[in-house]
């Protein structure tokens, strides 16, 4: 048996096949075979030259991936996220077993994310591989299927990881984070637990020849411990972070009521966007300073500037979700012009060049030295909007007859003045 069978054919999930192991769609003869990407020497379309990167020996043509979500369950949306440039996709999750018939119900935080609630719609293993193949014939972008079966069934995982696999996914995407369905308890996922993550990353690893990443949560005692147990386990990438699990908004004048438009009932969902952004770029900072194997960022990412800063905390490329789904697909656009512009304008001729830039500045908090900062205020800039006599942190500042008058022995050198100056009137001396 030289490999695994397809999709019409039984997995037969014993240890004895792991020198059988399903091979990747590019080694293929056939249509599959001769697809019009080939990620070692075919060439593909030239959107974003400079921002070509390779991630685990895939050729991605930008660092924007339409992370796994409502947004990559089908291809019209797929077709969009092409057309606005996406280096590839994680197609939406598929369920080896039980699966949600439902749809997304979002509520939108006031300043950015969302709350998602936990009923939406998985594809069943034999939609998303229809789903990988049709994006594999008609389109030009690499592939990363997102896949979720039971926690305590390894066969499952390989079953659908080959399946994916023969369908003509670049990559699989082991989603063993997710914080809307059952892991190894009903509040525990496995990526909470490194033995147990270890222990399904090698059961797919030994099973299928394309690279497999795994998707972590931010929701554990050490995620760069998760992060090494998958290295370790043969794991090609680490994805950091899932979204994180969270309580919806209520409506506080009908009792308590969830204020989701479909639902008259509460369960808890997953926090995106906006909010995730900071616990993300620590997580794939300690993650990228843990392991030899590439970190794929995502949490929180809407802008040119946060897809550069979420990089060079050390990801080699970001996901996007919320800010795609809130703002639309020409985010991607958006951003790929912006990093393009600013690696021109800072000369760089690669997004490798900048990845984990910032980790040289880690240091451990005892070792940090802080210098003191004198501060100004220039009145000639000066509106006397009042926002810098705000904060209650600060005995600083005061009006006068003059203006804002500053007491450099009372300043804490917080710096929040300077950020809330809309004038930019206060500055270091």
């Amino acid at each position: 048996m030289s490999e695994c069978r397809g999709r019409t054919g039984p997995i037969v999930p014993t240890r004895a096949l792991l020198g059988s192991r399903c091979t990747p769609p590019e080694s293929r003869s056939g249509p599959m075979g001769s697809a019009r990407f080939n990620h070692e020497g075919m060439e593909m379309k030239d959107r974003n030259a400079c921002l070509r990167l390779r991630l685990a020996g895939l050729t991605l043509t930008g660092p924007c991936i339409v992370a796994s979500s409502v947004l990559t369950g089908d291809m019209r949306r797929i077709a969009k996220a092409d057309d606005c440039g996406a280096g590839a996709v994680s197609t939406k999750m598929a369920i080896v077993g039980e699966r949600r018939q439902s749809h997304p119900d979002v509520i939108l935080r006031p300043k950015g994310g969302g709350i998602v609630s936990p009923g939406d719609r998985r594809l069943s293993l034999d939609e998303a591989c229809a789903l990988v193949e049709r994006i594999r014939h008609e389109k030009d972008l690499t592939i990363f299927a997102n896949l979720l079966a039971p926690a305590d069934d390894e066969s499952a995982w390989q079953e659908g990881a080959a399946r994916l696999a023969e369908a003509g996914a670049h990559a699989i995407e082991l989603d063993i984070s997710c914080p809307n369905v059952p892991g190894i308890t009903p509040r525990r996922s496995v990526a909470q637990s490194p033995e147990h993550s270890e222990r399904i990353t090698r059961a797919v690893t030994r099973f299928v020849e394309i690279p497999v990443f795994c998707k972590l949560t931010a929701q554990v005692v050490d995620i760069a411990e998760v992060a090494v147990a998958c290295e370790r386990a043969g794991a090609a990438g680490i994805v950091a972070i899932n979204g994180m699990g969270a309580a919806p908004e209520i409506d506080i004048h009908r009792g308590g009521k969830p204020r989701y438009l479909t639902s008259a009932v509460h369960s808890f969902g997953t926090l995106t966007g906006a909010p995730l952004f900071p616990i993300a770029c620590r997580a794939i900072a300690e993650v990228a300073r843990s392991v030899s194997i590439p970190v794929v960022g995502c949490g929180g990412v809407s802008t040119w500037e946060e897809a550069v800063q979420m990089m060079m905390w050390g990801a080699s490329a970001v996901q996007l979700c919320t800010a795609i789904l809130v703002h639309g697909f020409e985010t991607i656009r958006a951003i790929n012009r912006g990093m393009q512009n600013f690696m021109r304008e800072r000369g760089y001729t690669s997004p490798a060049e900048f990845v984990g830039a910032a980790l040289q500045y880690v240091v451990p908090a005892e070792h940090i030295v802080r210098r003191r900062v004198r501060l100004s205020v220039n009145a000639e800039k000066c509106s006397l909007c009042r926002r810098c006599l705000r904060p209650g942190i600060c005995l600083a500042l005061s009006e006068s007859a003059e203006g804002i008058a500053l007491d450099d022995e009372q300043c804490l050198n917080c710096g929040v003045c300077i950020q809330l100056c809309p004038e930019k009137a206060i500055s270091t001396a």
